[in-house]
């Protein structure tokens, strides 16, 4: 019985495509989607592309064996439109807690992770935890349009 279906399946096809009137699907022009977030690592060109962006940056610090940091890279950095949102809007920097650990707690600086931390200027934010795509998208925009405000309102004065 499979030898017979695909016996007419192989010859419809063959029919088809040695017929003239057999016209390919019209191609569709696809949307370039990013596939991941444009991360980069704390030296010196990140630097150097710091003092040079009007971005704010966008700065991940997690940690190799945090549950929740998989989690949110998992679920929510992974995201079509997070991605996009991240890699159009912030300069997006990577830090790794486990290799950072000393020159954190020399800045005493809290160590909780996954921490999102926002940064325009000498101004910043920042965010623990785990958060869904709709949290995440809503806070870093929100903290954007608060970190630019801010800065357009010093401007004037």
């Amino acid at each position: 019985m499979f030898k017979k279906i695909f016996t007419i399946l192989s010859f419809a096809v063959i029919s088809c495509t040695a017929s003239n009137n057999f016209q390919p699907s019209p191609v569709i022009e696809e949307i370039p989607i990013q596939s991941k977030i444009e991360w980069r690592k704390l030296d010196s060109r990140t630097s150097k592309e710091i003092e040079t962006t009007d971005k704010p940056v966008l700065v991940y610090l997690s940690n190799e064996s945090c549950y929740s940091c998989r989690l949110l890279e998992t679920v929510t950095l992974s995201d079509p439109d997070v991605i996009t949102l991240v890699n159009d809007n912030f300069l997006p920097i990577h830090v790794d807690g486990d290799e950072a650990f000393l020159t954190l707690q020399e800045f005493k600086f809290p160590l909780e992770f996954p921490t999102i931390i926002i940064a325009k200027h000498d101004k910043l934010a920042r965010l623990v935890g785990f958060m869904t795509v709709q949290e995440f998208s809503t806070k870093i925009i929100a903290i954007k349009d608060e970190l630019t405000l801010t800065d357009s309102n010093e401007e004037q004065e």
